[in-house]
């Protein structure tokens, strides 16, 4: 049985949209933080590494967790549970005057975020049937990408203005109004309804494939496109700083490359939350990712920022394109939406993670400053090999 849409219903997803910007504003808002505090407390390199990959291994583990655990118990005390969790690790992050103190905090943030994120997707694929499941998803994507942006800015605002404490107290601010702007009344109907939804009908096929087989294939495809869109753009945001110094570029352009990055998965989001449509097609999975793949080809080869910054959209677009498929596909099917949203986010933790780290081991074993790109572009050649046997391989089982 489906999730009875009602006017009212649909009026709340506002609710989760607005969560969603204030969660990810917050969350953000703490970890601009987060490096400086450690600097403070006379970390280096090494520790500044450590507290991404605590976060992250902590999150890989978690989310897929917490996903599964959304499909049998309350939604709201989950969410209530990370979002007090993140508000005590702001607070901790404050008044931490030890170095290992603020690393080990680095694993209470993982599991905070973890227990919001599958949860309020999983909700939101409950409410949301599947002819406006693209549109109320494309403006989800949005509202947690403006958060996020939102983050960035005023924390930095905030640090050189306030220093950590005004930072970190905002960040909690946040974090708390996250829940607050959460519509409870639709996750507690949300929870009860988990896992006991009949299967949705079929999509119009316009590929030889239908039902659960067909949403399987393209929901393998849209994980795999979403974990090496991720891994790719990890190793943008940590190497390119050094390729920039190696060209002797004006650190601002940095901000500037992975800005238009941003801004262009931005756009996409928005389109998709509107006129355009991304479901039941291959081709327009593939083809964003090949552009993104040709872009990253090109960087090492651009000897000018202007005609680098020309590519950065690209890059956006094939990230944009991969997690909107991820998302969406993760929860077309009713009976596992909280377990598949925490694998979906999973994986994000494993892109962002892993890749970047294996390009840092290549640059100090003195494979060059352009290995980090090219590991990127292999990284999305085979990716696109993959989901293309993946698809024909399935299809010849149907």
């Amino acid at each position: 049985m489906h999730t009875p849409v009602t006017a009212a219903t649909v009026k709340s997803l506002g609710g989760f949209f607005r969560s969603a910007a204030a969660m990810d504003g917050g969350f953000f808002l703490i970890m601009v933080a987060m490096p400086f505090k450690v600097l403070a407390l006379g970390g280096g390199a090494l520790q500044l590494g450590l507290v991404a990959a605590i976060g992250a291994l902590t999150y890989i583990v978690c989310a897929p967790l917490a996903g599964r655990a959304s499909d049998r118990f309350d939604r709201s005390g989950l969410c209530l549970s990370g979002g007090l969790v993140l508000i005590a690790c702001a607070v901790a992050a404050w008044l931490i005057r030890r170095l290992d103190l603020l690393l080990a905090l680095q694993v209470a943030m993982g599991l905070g975020k973890a227990l919001y994120w599958p949860v309020v997707q999983a909700t939101l694929g409950d409410l949301s049937p599947g002819g406006i499941r693209l549109r109320v998803l494309g403006r989800f994507n949005v509202a947690w990408s403006g958060g996020k942006t939102a983050g960035f800015v005023l924390g930095g605002l905030l640090l050189s203005a306030f220093g950590f404490g005004a930072v970190l107290l905002a960040g909690a601010g946040c974090v708390a109004a996250a829940y607050l702007l959460l519509p409870r009344t639709e996750l507690a109907a949300a929870s009860r309804l988990a896992g006991r939804s009949s299967p949705p009908p079929s999509p119009q096929p316009d590929l030889p494939l239908a039902g659960t087989a067909r949403l399987d294939v393209f929901r393998l495809m849209s994980w795999i496109a979403n974990t090496a869109a991720y891994g790719a753009f990890g190793i943008l945001t940590h190497h390119l700083p050094q390729w920039f110094l190696h060209h002797q570029w004006d650190s601002r352009f940095y901000g500037w490359f992975i800005g238009a990055i941003l801004a262009s998965q931005t756009v996409v989001l928005l389109a998709l939350g509107g006129p355009l449509r991304l479901a039941w097609s291959a081709r327009r999975l593939w083809l964003p990712q090949g552009l993104g793949l040709v872009a990253i080809v090109a960087i090492p080869l651009l000897t000018e920022f202007a005609a680098l910054l020309v590519v950065a959209p690209l890059i956006g677009i094939a990230c944009g394109v991969s997690y909107a498929a991820s998302i969406y596909y993760s929860l077309e099917a009713p009976a596992a939406r909280g377990r598949n949203a925490g694998i979906h986010e999973g994986l994000i933790g494993a892109g962002g993670f892993l890749p970047p780290l294996l390009a840092g081991i290549l640059v100090r074993a003195g494979c060059g400053l352009s290995a980090p790109y090219l590991l990127a572009a292999a990284l999305l050649c085979g990716s696109l090999l993959l989901q293309v046997g993946v698809y024909w391989r399935r299809r010849e089982r149907v």
